[in-house]
């Protein structure tokens, strides 16, 4: 039988389990946040919007505005509520600023430091270019007893959004599914969202929450079992976790295999998936979950 272990996130294990209990409004961690990539498409206007802190009043947003002369995105806001700019006692700089150079795509972070107030907006990979980045610290933002509510906004089908996450964990929804109604994992709170082209797309000053608590959020007992077997000179890998949630997904991968899967806990708890043909010596089998943990074993093939 190979070895188990849970793999620890950018944050480490602990913060991962103060993370999942934020998620369920019982606490919160040090630095709350949420990422995305974004694209302006040929005929953009607008903004799109990562929303953070919603307690079904008030919330914490920052938004990455397109100039509509040329397509690219040019500047943001940072607020709070239904697009207010600014908010009671900000520091650092303007609500509404310029960027220093343009761009039409990125990956967009935004996160608030519970502890000391401070606010950040990340813009990375500008343009596909690793070397290119905008930093915007603000701070001043106190919302008390706050929210466990995250999620996105927009005011055009024409900025595309994709690979969402809680910042540090797994990607929560790729949006990899046919064009149409946004899914279960999200309420419309106002405005319009779909899925078109396997990206969000965010309409009408839409404000989109994520609703989907247990997909993949980590319960801290879920086991992955790994295990190999040589039969007629061939070897089978045999992965199961258990004691998931029935119902939510789980993404099996095997290092150096090109096969992956991803499976449904059934109403026990249990997931489970095969890989044939599989070469000798030490194998590294993954399960993870859609936007929470990564577990790891690592059994031995003859």
């Amino acid at each position: 039988m190979g070895s188990k272990q849970r793999v620890r996130a950018a944050w480490g294990l602990a913060a991962v389990t103060v993370v999942v209990s934020w998620l369920s409004g019982a606490a919160r961690a040090a630095v709350v946040g949420v990422e995305a990539d974004i694209t302006a498409l040929d005929g953009a206007d607008g903004g799109i919007a990562l929303i953070i802190d919603y307690d079904g009043n008030d919330n914490l947003y920052a938004k990455v505005i397109v100039d509509p002369n040329t397509g690219e995105f040019a500047g943001a806001r940072m607020g709070h509520g239904n697009d207010q700019a600014g908010w009671p006692g900000m520091t650092g700089g303007p609500s509404v600023f310029g960027f220093s150079e343009r761009f039409r795509s990125a990956h967009m972070i935004f996160e608030w430091d519970t502890n000391t107030g401070r606010v950040a907006l990340r813009l990375l990979n500008l343009d596909g270019d690793s070397n290119r980045r905008l930093d915007f610290l603000r701070g001043g933002w106190v919302n008390t007893p706050g929210g466990s509510d995250v999620g996105f906004g927009g005011d055009t089908n024409k900025i595309a959004l994709d690979e969402f996450q809680f910042v540090d964990t797994n990607v929560c929804d790729a949006f990899e599914r046919a064009n149409g109604d946004i899914g279960r994992m999200w309420r419309i709170d106002h405005g319009t969202a779909v899925v078109q082209g396997g990206t969000a797309r965010a309409d009408g000053a839409a404000m989109v929450i994520w609703v989907c608590e247990n997909c993949g959020v980590a319960t801290g007992v879920e086991k992955l079992n790994a295990k190999c077997k040589e039969r007629n000179g061939s070897n089978t890998v045999t992965a199961k976790v258990t004691k998931g949630l029935s119902g939510e997904t789980i993404q099996f991968s095997l290092a150096g295999d090109s096969r992956s899967s991803e499976e449904t806990f059934n109403t026990r708890g249990k997931a489970k998936f095969k890989w044939t043909d599989v070469d000798s010596g030490l194998q590294f089998v993954f399960a993870s979950s859609p936007c929470g943990y990564t577990l790891e074993s690592r059994p031995t093939c003859p």
